[in-house]
């Protein structure tokens, strides 16, 4: 629908101003067209951020046709109304986020399946779906609840379809699976988990992915107030006991020195800034006084862009992307 499409652009378009807002800020502070882009991010992000974290009583927009009467739908087990299902310790909050359908008919980037889980009981099918809901659209969602210590969702229809009860099982924190009356399974795996994240990156939703992303890094050049801009090359670490990936990237005949592959689909360096010591955190291996490694020493800008300009090969690190192309984070990883 129209309304999906602006919200859609403004995203893209919150993006792009941001990491305007980065080169030009790391090169020069004159730049007074960024205070504009800046309160467009920030007044989408915080109606985001208010709608999800609102009291049960908060009122709710009003439904569309589509959406069915939660009077008519949910199962009751009494004429009283029913309140929002409680947020009950762990379960509650490890379902709690954006999940990415992970099943293998439904893996295609350019149409993937991404839910919502709200901490009020809301599930909404789609990050459209999730961004009008919080700018005071009405939209279509379905519900989740915790009955008797498990996870319930409530898959939701039309006004004349009663809702069908799905169980919810975890995996782990960042994977789980909504099984159906009829038995049928569906797989879904966190947006901070890294497979999803690796998945939500070769389409438009890359802005979602939350896991750090395991690169090769090489030095690019400095830029002022303390910034720097590195060269970034994804790749997958893939294990030689890890037989899903392996087959995935057709690594059968692969040597795997050191017990592991680093897949690279698309051997190509991205720029990405890093904020100097006040907005990026840097991490190398190193060795302490008695020779022993040392996995994640904390190091100052200056002291990691030193050892990265000092090597004579790309250095494998994680980093913690956000919007707008910025290293939040920078660790080195250990190679064998």
């Amino acid at each position: 629908m129209i309304i999906s499409r602006i919200i859609k652009r403004c995203v893209a378009l919150f993006c792009a101003c941001l990491m305007a807002v980065a080169l030009g800020g790391c090169i020069a502070d004159d730049n007074k067209n960024n205070d504009l882009s800046g309160a467009l991010a920030e007044s989408l992000l915080e109606a985001a951020k208010q709608q999800q974290q609102a009291e049960p009583s908060t009122p709710v927009p009003a439904e569309t046709s589509a959406q069915p009467n939660e009077s008519d739908v949910l199962p009751r087990e009494s004429d009283e109304p029913t309140q929002d299902p409680p947020a009950i310790d762990d379960l509650a909050e490890a379902l709690t986020g954006w999940w990415v359908c992970m099943d293998e008919g439904s893996i295609d980037p350019k149409f993937p399946i991404i839910n919502y889980f709200d901490g009020n009981g809301k599930v909404f099918l789609s990050p459209e779906d999730y961004y009008a809901f919080a700018l005071g659209e009405q939209t279509h969602y379905c519900k989740w609840e915790i009955a008797d210590g498990k996870a319930v969702y409530w898959d939701i229809g039309a006004p004349d379809e009663a809702a069908v009860k799905c169980d919810i099982t975890f995996d782990s924190d960042e994977k789980m699976s909504i099984t159906w009356p009829d038995g049928v399974a569906s797989s879904f795996m966190k947006n901070t988990s890294t497979k999803a994240s690796l998945f939500l990156k070769k389409g438009d939703y890359a802005y979602l992915a939350e896991a750090p992303v395991l690169c090769l890094v090489i030095y690019d050049k400095a830029l002022n107030y303390g910034c720097h801009s590195l060269l970034m090359d994804d790749v997958v670490w893939v294990s030689c006991d890890d037989a899903d990936l392996i087959a995935e990237y057709h690594l059968e005949n692969a040597y795997f020195d050191n017990d592991y592959e680093l897949y690279n689909a698309n051997e190509e360096y991205t720029p990405v800034v890093t904020m100097g010591d006040e907005g990026t955190k840097f991490f190398i291996v190193d060795y302490d006084a008695n020779g022993s490694l040392v996995f994640d020493k904390q190091v100052n800008s200056d002291e990691f862009m030193e050892k990265l300009k000092g090597q004579s090969y790309p250095m494998l690190a994680e980093l913690k992307l956000e919007e707008g192309g910025f290293a939040s984070e920078v660790r080195e990883i250990y190679v064998p």
